[in-house]
């Protein structure tokens, strides 16, 4: 999507373990991209326990939120208000 620089969604779900690159990498990416960047709010599902997953996730700018997984309606409705 960036590199075809398609329109840019509302809100990202992004999974911390993916192949090829990793969640975190792909904020990096996407941070260097400014007709995104800004409008599209990232939220970080994932069922990792590690507390500097969170900390890495929330350093980045992108990210408006670190949700565990599985998603739930709460988590959904969180996501909402979040987005407005």
């Amino acid at each position: 999507m960036l590199a075809k620089k398609e329109a840019c969604p509302e809100v990202i779900l992004l999974d911390i373990n993916m192949p090829g690159m990793d969640g975190f990498e792909l904020c990096t990416e996407f941070e260097k991209h400014p007709e995104c960047y800004g409008y599209t709010k990232i939220f970080i599902l994932t069922s990792s326990l590690r507390e500097e997953d969170k900390i890495n996730a929330l350093h980045h700018k992108s990210v408006a939120g670190f949700v565990d997984k599985p998603l739930s309606d709460n988590h959904i409705a969180e996501i909402i208000e979040k987005v407005g």
